[in-house]
């Protein structure tokens, strides 16, 4: 008997400790749900705070790099225009070495021009009294008194008289 009687309170006690554990169940599942909503309301609630932060975040750095690229490209500018000057300034300076150089050509060209000119002139009058002596007889004779002026270039050029041609001096005459 007190067997039943202990089997009818241990059914009818779990049958309230069901009934509890249930509830609790319940309760516990509710609270479970309430805070998976709250936790999710503030997952949400941080995502979008940080999404916000993130946006900004962005919009502050491509306002950065933006400026950074401002500065960048002045500064190769710069870099291009000095560089610019320089290579113009070299060619300023080459040229001026350039036209120095060819002004000392034509210099030196010239001079070789005048020398020349001079050998040639002086070779064309050494030539030109040669063939005179040749026709005056080229033994150091005037070839007479014919009372042109040639005899007294003749004479002279050969060194018979200090100033004028003297004809008797002359060999021939």
């Amino acid at each position: 008997m007190t067997t039943t009687r202990n089997r009818g309170r241990t059914e009818e006690e779990q049958r309230k400790s069901r009934g509890r554990t249930e509830e609790e169940q319940r309760k516990n599942r509710g609270r479970t749900e309430e805070e998976q909503r709250k936790s999710r309301g503030r997952t949400e609630e941080e995502q979008r705070k940080n999404r916000g932060r993130t946006e900004e975040e962005q919009r502050k750095n491509r306002g950065r790099t933006e400026e950074e690229q401002r500065k960048n490209r002045g500064r190769a500018e710069e870099e291009q225009r000095k560089s610019r000057g320089r290579a113009e300034e070299e060619q300023r300076k080459n040229r001026g070495r350039a036209e120095e150089e060819q002004r000392k050509n034509r210099g030196r060209a010239e001079e070789e021009q005048r020398k020349s000119r001079g050998r040639a002139e002086e070779e064309q009058r050494k030539s030109r009294g040669r063939t005179e002596e040749e026709q005056s007889g080229g033994d150091g004779t005037c070839g007479g008194d014919d009372g042109k002026e040639e005899d007294l270039a003749i004479g002279t050029r050969r060194g018979l008289t200090g100033g004028g041609f003297d004809l008797a001096k002359c060999q021939e005459c």
